[in-house]
């Protein structure tokens, strides 16, 4: 089973962490956020990223957290706010500009890094290198953003690179398809 661990003092702000309160499926680990004090979460603060990692790894421990963390993932992805540069921007420009953004949204620490590549006008490439959440987590993400920000018409469609073993499986790193048709 996948421990989910960062850097000691890696912190993210309240608003991305305020995901876990804001997901579809929060009644099914209420509990485990009030046992670790994270029932109320303070959207202008910060937090220790491990904090919140804790609250996933004992979700993780009682099983079945699959939809758990896409939900988390889905809730970041529709209530975060964006930079006015990242606003209204196509899927293929925002996704290289969302991966340096992921860095500003944590400090005192590394928090991994996404790589990506475009191999195609509507096919963006995600390769989660040391990211410390759970690979459904960033899949809800990016799953979000896509539907976000897709215009009238577009199908877009999220996967697992279905040739590589994910990180949480026991690869090295964790690779993510993002495309679209218009």
């Amino acid at each position: 089973m996948t421990t989910y661990t960062c850097e000691p003092n890696l912190e993210i702000p309240g608003r991305t962490a305020h995901a876990l309160l804001e997901s579809i499926n929060r009644d099914s680990y209420l509990p485990i956020l009030e046992r670790h004090g994270l029932a109320d979460i303070d959207q202008n603060s910060w937090y220790r990223l491990q904090d919140l990692l804790n609250v996933l790894n004992d979700m993780n421990e009682q099983g079945g957290t699959m939809m758990d963390f896409v939900s988390i993932g889905m809730a970041a992805g529709a209530n975060s706010i964006l930079p006015p540069e990242m606003r209204d921007v196509p899927l293929n420009k925002f996704l290289p500009a969302y991966a340096q953004y992921y860095q500003q949204l944590h400090r005192n620490g590394f928090p991994g890094e996404i790589l990506v590549e475009t191999p195609a006008d509507h096919h963006v490439v995600l390769t989660l290198l040391a990211v410390p959440y759970p690979d459904d987590l960033m899949y809800g993400l990016f799953y979000s953003y896509a539907r976000r920000l897709a215009r009238p018409g577009m199908h877009f469609m999220v996967q697992y690179d279905d040739e590589l073993t994910r990180r949480e499986l026991g690869g090295e790193y964790t690779v993510i398809h993002v495309t679209w048709e218009i």
